[in-house]
């Protein structure tokens, strides 16, 4: 059975045939299973409280389908955006309209442990990120909470997974701009990513795992630098699951002198655990050694449903969330949450 769409084997559930992890190869002599279309649906609704008034959310509306079959895949996703804006009248009258976020051909040579994929694809190092925190319907991993990394770009990423997936490694070619601005400069972004998991393949209890990245990038009409660094920690039990990640930058938005710096560290509930539990804590900042650091604390925790099921696909999550900058932000919030994926053999 091969990883889940989202790249963390404890997340989405069991796969009865063969949906390829995202933004990396399958592992060297692994064997496919056939071919097959898996559909992921992610909702979430939230209401939230600052203590001065109420608001209601759709927090997460997230719809993909990736088919599948001879090593062959294409894979779509759609998010809804808000449309219009505050007291104006959104596209075709409506609150919310479809964007694409994803729109990707890939192909596996399993015998060599390699992948390619182009089109519109996810960005290397968040994915890395952003599917062992598992979270994304609750908050944005922080490197893209922060905007310093685009969630998909247009462009293409190779990449090798070794036998038993102890080691991988992911090189992408993209504009730079994202995915919801045209490119700008003739200079591509280059992006590295090595993933090592040294006791996978093991019956080990715990599993450490570190990954490293690096980016050489620009951004707007005149190619300001737009660099990254980043390197994370995880480490992983069937009852929690607890990280470290953190970021350096070069460049932001087009402004050269911007300096990007932070550090997240969190926890949350692994496979087995009948909660949906998490505790984070960011400290980042847009321009390190002028302005102070910006403080994000969450914490949230509830029951999965059904309840006592393993791998419940449902969530109903009581959080808390403050952010501390030149002010401070306080919020309470109820969310009901919904993943729900299933693979279907194709002939």
């Amino acid at each position: 059975m091969a990883a889940p769409l989202g790249g963390d084997p404890d997340l989405g559930g069991d796969v009865s045939c063969d949906a390829a992890p995202v933004v990396v190869a399958e592992a060297m002599d692994s064997e496919g299973e056939g071919g097959c279309a898996v559909p992921d649906l992610d909702f979430g609704g939230r209401v939230a409280t600052d203590l001065e008034g109420v608001d209601l959310t759709l927090q997460r509306a997230r719809a993909e389908v990736a088919m599948r079959s001879h090593d062959v895949q294409a894979r779509l996703a759609l998010i809804a955006v808000q449309s219009g804006g505050d007291g104006e009248v959104g596209v075709g009258g409506q609150a919310f309209v479809p964007a694409l976020q994803i729109a990707e051909a890939r192909y596996d040579l399993r015998a060599a442990g390699l992948a390619v994929a182009g089109g519109l694809v996810d960005d290397p190092w968040l994915m890395v990120v952003q599917g062992t925190w598992g979270n994304i319907a609750l908050e944005r991993p922080m490197a893209a909470d922060r905007g310093w990394v685009e969630r998909s770009d247009v462009g293409m990423w190779a990449g090798f997974t070794a036998p038993k997936r102890q080691l991988s490694a992911t090189v992408g070619v993209a504009t730079g701009e994202g995915a919801r601005a045209r490119e700008v400069n003739a200079e591509p972004d280059v992006t590295g990513v090595v993933w090592v998991r040294p006791q996978a393949g093991t019956d080990a209890d715990v599993q450490i795992e570190a990954a490293a990245s690096g980016r050489y990038g620009t951004r707007g009409p005149d190619s300001a630098p737009d660099h990254r660094a980043a390197a994370a920690v995880f480490v992983r039990h069937d009852l929690v699951v607890v990280g470290i990640d953190g970021m350096l930058g070069w460049g932001l938005a087009g402004d050269g002198d911007a300096r990007p710096a932070g550090l997240s560290a969190w926890a949350r509930n692994g496979a087995a655990s009948p909660l949906h539990a998490l505790v984070r804590v960011d400290a980042a900042t847009d321009r390190m050694g002028t302005d102070p650091a910006e403080l994000l604390g969450l914490v949230a925790a509830g029951p999965r449903l059904p309840w006592g099921e393993r791998q419940a696909p449902g969530s109903l999550v009581l959080g808390y969330e403050v952010r501390a900058a030149e002010e401070v932000g306080h919020r309470v919030f109820l969310q009901l949450g919904a993943r729900v994926r299933g693979a279907i053999p194709l002939p």
